[in-house]
């Protein structure tokens, strides 16, 4: 399937640029790589271990642009969920993951390592977590809980980047005595999952993985996360005072250390309901014909209004 553009006959201004601007339906980056590589497409989004691939060797008469790291990707978790109501056993899933490992079997190490949802650039960017990678802990905190054999459901986008990263989480789980099984989802299914709008599958959602992307600057980033939000975009469930109440004094402060200040004891907080493992930021990379002037907002939407020849 694809959508055609062609030029309005009766248009009295400047003449387009191209005849025709075709844009193909494609969900799965890497068939839209293989299209590239096969002359079928001018421009596309690629997957990271294709980023990593052409680094060291270009497609021929091709250019690579990257987009600004305004997203954010973390394993969420229903801290409402009967299995997960257990605070150590929530703990026990951030120390259990090991974050680098996914960076570099699923990522190729082309993808900038998060601490939060505030993103790369923006007042309120964290630098370290207060967990980190550690068997021992988890299998402790696991114990103390109970939960040897816990048996847990981890839902992702169908992609090939997810899917590696939930396939790496469950070997870190596996090894700390929580087994996982991987469910793979379309977009339609995967996007319903933590909205009470669209029925009672958010009571069974356990654990997935998400992104989201954002602006340049981090109310955007938090907004997600404040109590109005459960049951829309809150999926981890959780709700706390001081958190709503940083969200709007930052909201009105203006002077930038005290912004930042909040923003990161508000990460903090998100951190402490155990509900959160941050993984990355990931960039939006595109590669394009060089004889294309290619045009990309630091989100990482195309803007084909802009497209011209080189």
């Amino acid at each position: 399937q694809k959508n055609v553009f062609t030029p309005n006959p009766n248009w009295p201004g400047p003449k387009p640029d191209f005849p025709d601007v075709q844009a193909l339906l494609v969900e799965q980056d890497k068939a839209a790589v293989l299209a590239f590589e096969a002359g079928e497409v001018d421009c596309t989004e690629i997957t990271s271990a294709d980023h990593a691939r052409f680094k060291k060797s270009m497609p021929a008469n091709s250019k690579i642009f990257v987009a600004g790291a305004l997203q954010y990707f973390w394993l969420g978790m229903n801290t409402a969920h009967p299995k997960l109501k257990d605070i150590r056993v929530r703990k026990a899933i951030q120390y259990a993951v090991d974050v680098d490992s996914i960076i570099q079997g699923a990522y190729s190490g082309t993808v900038e390592k998060s601490f939060g949802p505030v993103c790369p650039g923006l007042v309120g960017k964290r630098n370290q977590t207060k967990y980190s990678y550690d068997p021992a802990k988890a299998k402790q905190l696991v114990s103390e809980a109970g939960a040897a054999g816990l048996e847990l459901e981890l839902k992702t986008l169908n992609q090939q980047e997810r899917v590696l990263a939930a396939q790496i989480v469950q070997a870190n789980l596996q090894v700390v005595g929580i087994k996982v099984k991987v469910l793979p989802l379309d977009a339609g299914p995967f996007w319903n999952l933590g909205q009470e709008s669209k029925g009672d599958q958010w009571k069974d959602s356990q654990l997935w993985l998400m992104r989201y992307g954002t602006n340049p600057d981090p109310y955007e980033a938090m907004q997600w996360f404040r109590r109005e939000q459960i049951g829309i975009w809150n999926w981890e469930r959780w709700s706390d005072n001081e958190f709503e109440d940083l969200y709007t004094k930052a909201l009105a402060e203006t002077d930038a250390n005290k912004r930042n200040t909040m923003y990161l004891r508000m990460q903090e907080i998100m951190e402490e309901t155990g509900g959160y493992v941050w993984l990355t930021h990931e960039p939006e990379v595109f590669i394009h014909r060089d004889d294309i002037e290619a045009h990309f907002v630091s989100s990482g939407e195309m803007q084909l209004t802009y497209f011209k020849p080189a």
